[in-house]
């Protein structure tokens, strides 16, 4: 078999039960903060740059932080670089550090910090300003681009195969995502829209960022490059799934004959909250290889209702009760062949977004490894996995089936117990945030380990670091940052958890305001 089936819609059915069972309420950002980008290009030459603006509704300051290259001639110092509006009127004259060559540079917060008038916020509102940046050679103005509302996009690495198990992830050529394990899951995250490129790599690609003599090809793998055609203001789920190309020969393929290279699946107009408080919404995706298509429901017959997913597939959303938990049951031509928890009413998930996954392999044991890695591990088995729009994320427990006499299955293989809690390491959203001063960077340990932080600005750099410290597991714990060194606007920012033999790391993303 092969990376098959996934969840095509039926009905109400455990796409969004799936979700709540794995998250916990998210803390929103402040309505009074809003994400701004612009995709800088030229139609002269090969010059790009992204810059991001953030609103601060409580005294209307707007702060620019972003970079451009590649510039044709010198930048040109008398008109320099500008926010203007769409009549042409220069509305603020930025300050960029240029680089050696003056051919590129960044901006920093706290030189590109600018206090707006009533008519300057609506005007921002209604999209009409735009970065432009002058060289010598274009005058007029080389690179340019509008100032939107960001998109937000989720990156969700559920591909099972054995080499990809951990990977990082760029967004126009800055990290995103570092070391992003199978099944886990970034936070929404602000990209300029317009046409950007995903690339995912092996998880050693930044390995070399204080310098190396070799290219980035002599130490890392690409595992895929992916073109995203991004609009202002929309959410965009992207899930890795599938196995890389050389490798397919070695697996027995989709029972459906799909696709199962390594790809992304897309899923556009992406939800983040539930119609009501009392409502949990998520959608479905199938990305287990070797799984044929089949039928999520929930047990009792919930509504009488049930989903049918193949690989490859998306299904619509679903908004089931939050005030109840269940237990999600994945059919095949009528018989059910695993079960999961999905715990919505003890979780308290109620108003939450997010998605829920078919994940791994249906007969890992079935499937040679074409890996160096394989041998030392078995192919992950067959799972649902839920995430949340934070980024929490993990596989379901597994549940008893609903007659456990018939003997064991895919759902009772392999030592899973049926406690119906996930226990995982899992980072919860920084609180507060945004904030001026001080975080609390948040994560739940199953086990004792040792942890760290640090974090970076939108250009990948480092800013900030937190010293290792112990925790004991079992639950929640706070890493105290101090972040008034910082300027205001958008950082990234990684949790390494040392767990014993188990090493891992989250990533998340926080804004700064001042």
């Amino acid at each position: 078999m092969s990376i098959a089936t996934l969840v095509r819609a039926g009905g109400r059915t455990l796409g969004a039960l799936l979700l709540v069972a794995l998250l916990a309420a998210t803390p929103q950002a402040s309505a009074e903060v809003a994400q701004y980008g612009a995709k800088l290009v030229s139609p002269n030459s090969s010059a790009s740059g992204v810059v991001f603006a953030t609103f601060n509704g409580t005294d209307n300051s707007l702060t620019i932080t972003g970079a451009f290259r590649g510039l044709s001639s010198e930048y040109a110092f008398d008109l320099g670089a500008q926010v203007v509006r769409r009549d042409g009127v220069v509305a603020f004259a930025l300050t960029p550090t240029l680089d050696a060559d003056a051919r590129g540079g960044s901006f920093d917060a706290a030189i590109n910090r600018f206090t707006l008038t009533p008519n300057q916020v609506a005007a921002l509102n209604r999209g009409l300003y735009s970065i432009r940046i002058h060289s010598a050679s274009y005058r007029g103005g080389e690179v340019s681009g509008d100032i939107e509302e960001t998109a937000k996009v989720q990156i969700i690495h559920n591909s099972p195969d054995p080499d990809a198990f951990f990977v990082d992830v760029y967004v126009d050529g800055t990290i995103v995502a570092d070391n992003l394990r199978f099944r886990k899951a970034t936070p929404y995250l602000d990209v300029a829209p317009g046409t950007v490129s995903v690339e995912i790599m092996s998880a050693d690609s930044n390995a070399c960022d204080d310098g190396c003599d070799e290219p980035v090809s002599a130490y890392s793998t690409t595992f895929g490059t992916f073109s995203l055609d991004l609009k202002a203001g929309v959410n965009y789920q992207a899930a890795a799934s599938g196995v890389m190309q050389e490798a397919q020969p070695a697996y027995s393929g989709n029972p459906d004959g799909r696709d199962i290279s390594f790809g992304l699946q897309i899923k556009e107009s992406a939800v983040t909250t539930a119609p009501r408080f009392t409502r949990v919404s998520a959608n479905a995706f199938h990305g287990a290889p070797d799984a044929p298509t089949v039928s999520l429901s929930l047990r009792d017959n919930y509504e009488g209702r049930s989903a049918m997913i193949t690989y490859g597939d998306i299904t619509r959303y679903y908004s089931p009760s939050a005030r109840r938990d269940y237990i999600i049951d994945v059919s095949f031509d009528g018989e059910v062949i695993a079960s999961f928890f999905a715990p919505a009413f003890t979780l308290q998930v109620g108003g939450l977004g997010g998605a829920v996954l078919a994940s791994g392999f249906l007969t890992p044991d079935d499937e040679s490894a074409p890996c160096d890695a394989c041998s030392a591990q078995k192919l992950p088995a067959f799972r649902l996995m839920g995430v949340a729009p934070d980024g929490r994320s993990g596989a379901l427990k597994v549940a008893p089936l609903p007659d456990a006499d018939d003997g064991p299955t895919v759902a009772q293989a392999g030592g899973a117990n049926a406690e119906g809690l996930i226990e995982d390491i899992a980072l919860l959203p920084n609180y507060p945030n945004p904030f001026a001063n001080a975080t609390q960077l948040r994560f739940e340990l199953p086990e004792e380990a040792e942890v760290s932080a640090r974090v970076y600005d939108v250009l990948g750099r480092e800013v900030l670091a937190l010293a290792q410290r112990s925790f004991a597991g079992g639950s929640t714990h706070a890493l105290d940052l101090d972040a008034s060194s910082l300027s205001a606007g958008t950082y990234l920012y990684r949790v390494d958890v040392q767990m014993g033999a188990t090493a891992e790391t989250l990533n998340g993303q926080m804004t700064v305001l001042k």
